[in-house]
């Protein structure tokens, strides 16, 4: 792929098609779309992009508004048509990034590199190399992305890190993501999620640990920070928490930040009391934020149980896919380590692309109102997974996928990747719903999760899907994380040899690492319980919109 920018001559058109300026009316509307868009309120916007088309259908702006709304909505199709549109009386750079991002959304990678190329062209200092290699990285492309990130120097340490991780070049990233002066909440999540050593998790909480003492570090950094080292919060920083709380400027995402930040270290200090109001508000406030609809969800586990194809037969493949998924507190880190150590190769991670081109797929199948997937539909899918595994492989002949919520199409990798082995991890749902219930970060981003009853209905829908999957395909299993703890490793061993690998010295057996303070918290954790009491019940079909 040819990723060097390009400058398209422009032959004197500056004259002829002037830059069409919006009114003050009109572009304040678009403004106030665009907050809502951002915000994820996609609906909001585009009521008011329908308004703003029918009294300027043709001006550029209102275009590329409406086509970012359909871009959200996954009609990326239309999308593409009014972005060119609105290219031919307006070349901008804005514009030519909105079409990236719609073409890499279909897969189309080359014309969206071509985009973004032109869109760095117009702006050189806008971060459009950024947004390039972001894509190519969540599309399954991660030499691709290291090519476009060497060629310019101003893509993000985080995004850096992420792409050397996805190559399986986990100390080079850890050393980036690290070296890192002015670290950002996303980067300090993402290495909290990442971090697994004891000596990498004790640099990390000493980083924590200065990030607290700091006075002007961001609410939504020191949120993160209090997961490693609540207990060491000065009281400062403390107060800069409660004010954040009372302030009426505030809004209900900070607010938000703040009391979980807040449970967090009441909860390290073992002030139960205090810990869980603050649990309880800090749901409050996110919900209020959260655009989660249940239905969504209802009508995605219906589809795919629905789903009617057969798996395609086995080929010769010189990668074997691991794939270990699950719901947060699940167990899924501890069987990514036993995989690791039975393959003697120590980059168990999560595979971005595998989401996005499944995400893509499931798309697609649903704007052509198909449950059938034939054969070609899987071939497609089977070289383009083949494809982001062999750039994520790197040389390697084992590469192990531990993104927790991949169960939900694994049927379908299982169908498209005949040589991938599915690990699903299961635990009691008390614990798997309070771990997820008291937790955050960039995996657990479950919009359900912030009401009772939402969650019991999720963590059920995903248990009958789960179980689904391994009645249908013989290369899934379900395992238990309490079984995989215990002693004598019967149940990693049974896993090590359905994977087709061997226990060896480098093997060792997991701790019990279950998170099971729920008892201290009996009066938070009474809703979930009888929520999950309610569901367990009900039949599949029964489990409520």
């Amino acid at each position: 792929m040819n990723l060097k920018p390009f400058s398209r001559p422009r032959h004197g058109t500056d004259n002829i098609f002037p830059p069409i300026m919006p009114t003050l009316d009109l572009a304040a509307q678009i403004q106030d779309a665009r907050r809502h868009l951002e915000s994820g309120h996609t609906e909001l916007a585009s009521v008011i992009a329908d308004t703003l088309t029918l009294t300027a259908p043709l001006n550029p702006q209102v275009l590329h508004l409406r086509g970012d709304c359909l871009t959200k909505d996954g009609k990326l199709t239309e999308a593409i048509a009014l972005f060119d549109k609105a290219l031919t009386s307006q070349d901008v750079d804005d514009l030519w990034a909105s079409k990236g991002r719609a073409l890499a959304a279909l897969g189309r990678n080359a014309r969206a590199a071509l985009c973004f190329e032109r869109a760095h062209a117009l702006a050189p200092h806008a971060a459009h190399w950024h947004a390039l290699a972001e894509n190519l990285l969540s599309a399954g492309a991660p030499q691709d992305a290291h090519f476009a990130m060497a060629e310019h120097s101003e893509t993000s340490d985080l995004l850096k890190a992420r792409i050397l991780m996805q190559l399986g070049r986990k100390k080079e990233a850890m050393a980036v993501a690290h070296a890192q002066k002015a670290i950002t909440a996303q980067a300090f999540d993402w290495l909290c999620d990442v971090t697994k050593t004891a000596d990498d998790m004790a640099n990390l909480q000493m980083r924590a640990v200065e990030l607290l003492a700091e006075k002007d570090t961001p609410i939504a950094l020191v949120k993160t920070a209090t997961q490693l080292a609540g207990e060491h919060c000065p009281q400062k920083t403390q107060d800069r928490l409660s004010a954040c709380i009372e302030g009426t400027g505030s809004s209900s995402s900070e607010k938000a930040n703040a009391h979980l930040a807040l449970f967090r270290i009441s909860d390290q200090r073992k002030d139960t009391t205090r810990a869980a109001e603050h649990l309880s508000a800090y749901h409050k406030c996110a919900q209020a934020t959260s655009n989660y609809k249940r239905s969504k969800d209802s009508v995605l586990f219906t589809m795919l149980m629905r789903l009617r194809f057969t798996p395609l037969p086995a080929t010769k493949s010189s990668i074997l896919p691991l794939f270990v998924t699950g719901l947060p507190g699940s167990g899924v880190a501890a069987m990514a380590r036993i995989l690791e150590q039975g393959s003697l190769n120590r980059a168990a991670r999560q595979l971005t692309f595998v989401e996005t081109i499944m995400t893509r797929f499931i798309r697609h199948l649903r704007q052509e109102k198909r449950l059938d997937v034939t054969r070609e539909d899987l071939l497609v899918l089977q070289s383009q997974l083949r494809e982001g595994l062999r750039q994520a492989a790197d040389g390697a002949d084992v590469l192990i996928d531990c993104t927790r919520l991949n169960f939900r199409w694994s049927g379908l990798l299982a169908a498209a990747l005949p040589e991938a082995r599915v690990v699903h991890m299961t635990r009691d749902h008390v614990h798997t719903a309070w771990t997820t219930f008291r937790s955050d970060g960039p995996d657990l981003a479950l919009g359900c999760r912030h009401t009772p009853m939402h969650l019991a209905a999720y963590l059920l829908r995903s248990a009958n899907l789960m179980r689904h999957w391994e009645s249908q395909h013989a290369n899934i299993c379900g395992v238990s994380g309490d079984a995989l703890c215990r002693p004598g490793g019967h149940t990693a061993h049974a896993v090590l040899k359905r994977c087709g690998l061997n226990w060896s010295a480098h093997c060792d057996l997991p701790k019990d690492t279950a998170n099971r303070d729920w008892h201290r918290y009996a009066t938070t954790a009474a809703p979930l319980r009888l929520a999950l009491r309610e569901f367990t019940d009900l039949q599949p079909m029964q489990l409520p919109m």
